[in-house]
């Protein structure tokens, strides 16, 4: 039961940063064809900075959450696997 729940805060994190990834892409691309053409407004390319952080946070702490898991149920395999 708590797996599954882990699992589904996983899956509504990776939309939420996949969300935030489209609406920064469209922000630049909003930049580029709002006058002056071609030009990017700066205020433009810091906010899509912004959400490439909150992107690669999220994103991050995923992977590093689920390497840590892993990691530990080798470990446990493994003394289990000693001891007998």
């Amino acid at each position: 039961m708590e797996q599954d729940k882990r699992r589904s805060k996983h899956k509504v994190q990776i939309w939420a940063a996949m969300i935030v990834l489209v609406i920064g892409c469209l922000t630049v691309v909003s930049g580029l064809i709002m006058p002056p053409m071609g030009e990017i407004h700066p205020s433009v390319l810091i906010a899509f900075g912004e959400c490439l952080t909150f992107v690669g946070a999220v994103l991050g702490a995923k992977y590093y959450a689920d390497f840590k898991s892993y990691i530990h149920d080798l470990m446990n395999d493994h003394d289990k696997n000693t001891k007998s």
